[in-house]
């Protein structure tokens, strides 16, 4: 199936997957959001002594994994949410630019205009979930292995959870 095939007829789909890309390095920009908040709250838990040796502070307390992530995946929420105008312009295409929903009309298979409208949308928000979810991961391993054991709770579901 050609690339073409996904889209509606007027709709150039080098510029739709690069605004698409463009989407998913604005939302992993956000994550660092949690990288900043996690190197703020570890530098915390330090202390230098006169000779320049870093000591772990005694009444140190590391916050929780959520409470860290904060609002870093709402981009991939926002890019998710984005695809819903973009079926809608998708749709609207049909009727307003070319008049290809006629065309549309006629053919045998009735899903077409569906699928030319829904397919691109779908994918996309399912590829932004996937990258939210391994961005999520990546910044637990992060929490869990950088964290001093310490400080960490006693499972690891506990720091994911709580």
């Amino acid at each position: 199936m050609k690339m073409q095939a996904l889209f509606p007829m007027t709709v150039s789909p080098d510029k739709v997957l690069q605004g698409l890309g463009l989407g998913a390095l604005a939302a992993a920009c956000c994550n660092l959001y949690y990288l900043y908040s996690y190197t703020m709250a570890s530098q915390e838990l330090w202390y230098h002594s006169a000779d320049g040796v870093q000591y772990l502070r005694p009444d140190a307390i590391m916050p929780s994994f959520f409470s860290l992530l904060g609002f870093s995946l709402y981009g991939y929420v926002i890019a998710v949410l984005a695809m819903i105008p973009l079926a809608w312009m998708f749709w609207r295409s049909h009727f307003t630019e070319s008049k290809s929903i006629y065309l549309m009309r006629r053919l045998s298979t009735p899903r077409e205009l569906p699928r030319r409208c829904l397919t691109v949308p779908i994918l996309a928000a399912m590829c932004y979930l996937i990258l939210a979810l391994l961005l999520l991961l990546l910044d637990f391993a992060i929490y869990w292995r950088c964290t001093p054991s310490p400080l960490l709770p006693p499972s690891m579901w506990d720091a994911f959870w709580n």
